[in-house]
């Protein structure tokens, strides 16, 4: 119990709890220019995509206890967001910089509207990570708004730093045209 409520304490002092919808936004962490190595930590690995999967179904649940259709995955917008959760730990920054780059892309794939939620937790050894991050996405009014938003499809994209033991999160929201 007190290692549970120790991440708890520590994703909510990490998060940095402000949602996008426009242009860029800003870092709460000071910039480091320190090397990551993306051999190990790329979105290809099985502790990602678990984290990946676990956050799609979380968000998924609160959708519809709130009334709201559950998303649809879409590996085009996870793909997306992937550079982002690499720039955020490169930069050791939990931001929004360069959203509208990613919204131009979304955008160029047939949906109308799209919306971002980025976040991070340090230590990723067990699912308390992506209970951290969700719990405190659906507390901040902007990351829930984005969650029970008019959206049709999301992509996920967890990026792990193991030079800091973090955990960057990325999730995209978009609404397919008609």
């Amino acid at each position: 119990m007190k290692k549970a409520l120790n991440y708890l304490a520590l994703g909510i002092i990490l998060i940095a709890l402000s949602a996008c919808t426009g242009s860029g936004g800003s870092s709460i962490m000071p910039s480091s220019s320190a090397p990551i190595s993306t051999a190990s930590t790329s979105s290809g690995g099985g502790l990602t995509k678990a984290f990946e999967a676990e956050i799609f179904e979380k968000i998924n649940s609160i959708r519809t206890s709130n009334g709201k259709s559950a998303l649809i995955l879409d590996t085009a917008i996870s793909d997306i967001a992937l550079p982002h959760g690499l720039y955020m730990a490169r930069k050791s920054v939990i931001s929004h910089d360069k959203s509208a780059g990613r919204f131009n892309e979304i955008l160029g794939l047939e949906y109308t509207s799209c919306a971002e939620n980025v976040a991070y937790v340090k230590g990723y050894a067990d699912s308390l990570v992506t209970n951290t991050l969700v719990s405190n996405w659906k507390a901040s009014k902007g990351h829930f708004k984005n969650i029970i938003g008019d959206f049709t499809h999301t992509g996920v994209n967890i990026f792990i730093d193991p030079a800091t033991n973090r955990v960057y999160a990325t999730q995209l929201f978009a609404k397919k045209s008609n």
